[in-house]
């Protein structure tokens, strides 16, 4: 399928997530003691004739945005609120100019401008989307081993650790997760999770296991090896996919949205918004860090997403449809979820949900 028809396909069956955005691009600050003391401003009147860019426009990582507004009064002062940020202008100007590049965050930014003029005050607000430079390039899976895999297991989280190959099995009253020997893929180890609980993902950092929850927002941080809880952590989305760069814990809900979060407190650092040119794609689930990129699956999709953990820029889609045989498929069988790098080998594993099968791949661009 080709890229375009790709795009169009995934936009049209998942639709473009709407979103406030934490896109990082950042004028230069100022101070928040430089607004004008509020008590000073009379009830709303109209100082402008318009702001821009409105209507959400889209713009491209390269290009110079500016953003401003059309008055014909004498203005005091003019303030502009970009990613929880204070830029003000000299009264004579009427337009901030941002500059990004390859490296700025993409997605949907708001912003908002405070005019003040006379005594009075008026504040507007709008928005505007920054999109990948560049295109997402093709690749394709190929199988090169096959092992077993348990068609009871709802895979919702797959990793490596220490030698062993961890995974969670979702679903309420049968959500688990077991410490698998590989390459025999026989469970040497499982816990169950109370019936409450919806296992999600799994990764590690600092020698423990972190093991998200759905819709409980719980994460349990257990020890390894016994599988014994250590203690859990809060958060206020619903859980999906979660890995680390083996400093911080990024971590999927669902949207196109993924949080970067404080490994010790599991507040949110910044966000990551996944766009590739055509727009945002939702639903990203599992999680796996690999070389320097953040791999997902796509829920309902037999793709993988190769995204820059700066930018949220969809710098790959690999393409893996067909890896079970028609003899594998039966009513259970659910969609491809689960990612596992064998960092020590250069490895990279995939299954599903209820698969019969647990699959090495390579990667290879797509012709």
């Amino acid at each position: 399928m080709g890229k375009n028809l790709i795009y169009i396909t995934l936009l049209l069956l998942l639709g473009a997530a709407v979103s406030c955005g934490n896109n990082q691009n950042k004028p230069t600050e100022t101070q928040e003691s430089t607004v004008p003391d509020k008590s000073i401003a009379a009830p709303a009147v109209t100082i402008s004739k318009s702001i821009f860019p409105i209507g959400d426009k889209n713009f491209k990582q390269g290009d110079t945005i500016n953003i401003g507004f059309e008055s014909d009064k004498q203005i005091d002062s003019a303030f502009l609120y970009l990613n929880g940020v204070q830029n003000t202008l000299p009264p004579t100007d009427k337009q901030w100019t941002i500059e990004t590049s390859g490296e700025t965050p993409v997605g949907k930014t708001g912003f908002r401008i405070e005019l003040f003029s006379d005594g009075h005050k008026e504040s507007r607000s709008g928005s505007f989307t920054l999109l990948p430079a560049a295109a997402p390039k093709d690749y394709r899976a190929a199988i090169v081993r096959t092992y077993p895999h348990s068609r009871n297991a709802y895979t919702q989280g797959l990793e490596f650790y220490k030698g062993k190959l961890y995974e969670s099995s979702g679903e309420y009253d049968k959500s688990y997760v077991h410490i698998l020997n590989f390459p025999s893929m026989k469970a040497e180890q499982e816990e169950n999770l109370d019936a409450r609980y919806f296992a999600e993902g799994l990764t590690f950092l600092n020698d423990q296991m972190y093991l998200l929850t759905w819709k409980e927002n719980t994460c349990f941080i257990l020890d390894p090896e016994s599988l014994n809880e250590l203690e859990r952590k809060s958060y206020n989305t619903e859980g999906w996919g979660i890995t680390t760069d083996g400093e911080v814990l990024y971590m999927s809900d669902g949207t196109h949205y993924i949080s970067v979060l404080d490994p010790d407190t599991f507040s949110t650092i910044r966000t990551i918004q996944v766009y590739t040119p055509e727009g945002s794609i939702p639903y990203i689930n599992e999680l796996e860090w690999i070389n320097g990129e953040i791999w997902a699956n796509v829920y309902g999709f037999d793709i993988i997403l190769r995204i820059n953990p700066v930018t949220g820029a969809v710098n790959g889609i690999v393409h893996a449809p067909g890896l079970l045989e028609r003899s594998d498929i039966r009513p259970e069988t659910d969609v491809l979820n689960g990612i596992a790098y064998d960092k020590e080998h250069n490895k990279i594993y995939v299954t599903g949900k209820n698969w019969p099968k647990l699959f090495e791949i390579a990667i290879s661009p797509a012709k």
